[in-house]
């Protein structure tokens, strides 16, 4: 079989009947074996000893929710030593998905911020000047290669095709070709990890993305693309919750529940077609949004002579979301706030 991208795309949550719950875990068991989320194993970093820098591995995330059905895949894709490639929408979490499991696994991650001016030797390495002397620096990607530790490079697409083109031989397997000629071979335990908003099955949302670079098959067929599903409005209760479990508002799990609903329409609204009823907006909310949204609502004003009062949802959105909106899907949105809030609709 020749080169393709194994796609193991998530099935969407149902917009109506029951609502989809995969299994979720806040605080991994430790096993042998690994550590164990939302019921799945996840090995153990298996680098050298010697290449094992602590400090590179990133901190436990206690906001974020596993679904089990994802890590199965990716417990598959570590297992096959397989590049896995997380696509979705912005503020999904792909990047906490794989800090996550790094985490549970144990290994340290370099992470690697795709733009469209990232060159090859910005990822292997190039040579520099150093106390008089000339000498090779070895980039970000090499330097992971080396020493078998996880690399994640996000924002796939915004990098230029020719870039990528240059880790083709990597992401075989076979031993990576620096700039300077040296050669180095696979580290033990090194996996490689890319997002993207737009590539593969995900490519039908490059209007909300501007500028991205479609991603040519060379380069996607050596990755196993993975496209978590959204999540469902009893999850993003769930996490609205979290995020509130510093602050001292009383009475907040019913504006969650009802917050996580609006999210919902107002995602739906952005990627619906025009035939089904719904009007199309311009701008997908995400999660980012919804969260600067409920902490601005979570965050008491401050007022004279030591007084503070509560923001209502409908400022917090005022002061967050509503002007990412065009004036037209702003009073949709608004609207659709006034339906699922009780609070906006009084």
């Amino acid at each position: 079989m020749g080169r393709r991208a194994r796609v193991l795309q998530q099935v969407l949550p149902p917009s109506s009947g029951e609502p989809h719950h995969p299994a979720s875990s806040s605080m991994p068991e430790e096993r042998a074996e690994g550590a164990v989320a939302a019921g799945v194993v996840v090995p153990r970093w298996e680098g050298l000893p010697s290449c094992f820098e602590p400090a590179r591995v990133p901190a436990r995330n206690p906001h974020f929710i596993f679904n089990g059905q994802v890590l199965a895949h990716l417990q598959t894709a570590l297992l096959m030593s397989f590049a896995v490639l997380v696509i979705g929408d912005a503020g999904i979490g792909k990047t906490a998905l794989v800090e996550g499991l790094a985490h549970l696994a144990g290994a340290p991650l370099v992470r690697i911020q795709g733009h469209g001016h990232l060159l090859a030797h910005d990822l292997l390495g190039i040579r520099i000047l150093r106390n008089g002397t000339t000498v090779f620096e070895e980039g970000p990607f090499a330097l992971a290669y080396r020493n078998g530790w996880w690399v994640l490079i996000d924002e796939l697409t915004a990098i230029p095709p020719g870039t990528l083109q240059a880790l083709h031989a990597a992401l075989d397997g076979a031993a990576l070709t620096l700039p300077d000629g040296n050669v180095i071979v696979r580290g033990r335990g090194l996996h490689v990890f890319g997002t993207s908003n737009t590539a593969g099955a995900a490519a039908e949302r490059r209007h909300h993305y501007a500028g991205n670079f479609a991603m040519n098959d060379a380069t996607l067929g050596r990755f196993v693309v993975i496209r978590p599903p959204a999540l469902s409005i009893p999850e993003v209760t769930t996490l609205l919750l979290r995020w509130a479990c510093t602050s001292t508002r009383p009475s907040i799990a019913g504006t969650a529940s009802q917050l996580a609903t609006f999210y919902a329409r107002a995602r739906h609204a952005a990627f619906a077609e025009q035939s089904d009823g719904v009007p199309c907006v311009a701008y997908a909310l995400t999660l980012r949004d919804l969260e600067a949204l409920w902490k601005v609502y979570l965050h008491p004003v401050t007022l004279s002579q030591g007084r503070t009062r509560w923001r209502t949802v409908r400022e917090a959105a005022d002061a967050t979301i509503v002007h990412r909106f065009a004036d037209r899907d702003a009073k949709l949105v608004l609207e659709m706030l006034r339906t699922d809030v009780a609070e906006v609709s009084r």
